[in-house]
């Protein structure tokens, strides 16, 4: 039994949830903004994007919200975690389809993106590293 009050707790930063919430942010604001995604792109790539982005920060929130004490839910988070981390790499295949077929578009632009995704990937495989022991 936790000794600490649930008034008395404070938020503490978690760096995989963290992380895919300001890389859904930036993603999302990226892809609605003329000047980086042109309106005949944003059908074609930017929705696509931007649902990756949102699947992303739901497998992370599924998997931090499961109780690790119960087997089979440890295996269901484990399962979360790993479609995460495919999701990043997913995201960072159509980032570079982004930046070859959209004329407007170059990895400059994208570089807090980028660097976002590097840090939510590794903070998701930090993650699933410290739990496997």
């Amino acid at each position: 039994m936790s000794s600490v009050y649930a008034r008395n707790r404070k938020k503490t930063p978690f760096d995989a949830v963290d992380f895919a919430a300001a890389l859904q942010d930036a993603i999302t604001k990226h892809c609605g903004d003329e000047k980086y995604v042109p309106k005949k792109w944003r059908l074609l790539i930017g929705q696509d994007l931007i649902s990756k982005a949102d699947e992303l920060m739901d497998n992370v929130m599924y998997a931090n919200g499961l109780n690790t004490k119960d087997e089979k839910q440890k295996k269901l988070r484990t399962e979360y975690q790993r479609m995460a981390f495919i999701n990043c790499d997913q995201l960072d295949r159509k980032l570079a389809r982004l930046i070859t077929v959209v004329p407007s578009a170059d990895a400059g632009g994208m570089r807090d993106i980028l660097d976002l995704l590097n840090r939510t990937q590794n903070a998701i495989y930090r993650w699933m590293r410290g739990e496997r022991g």
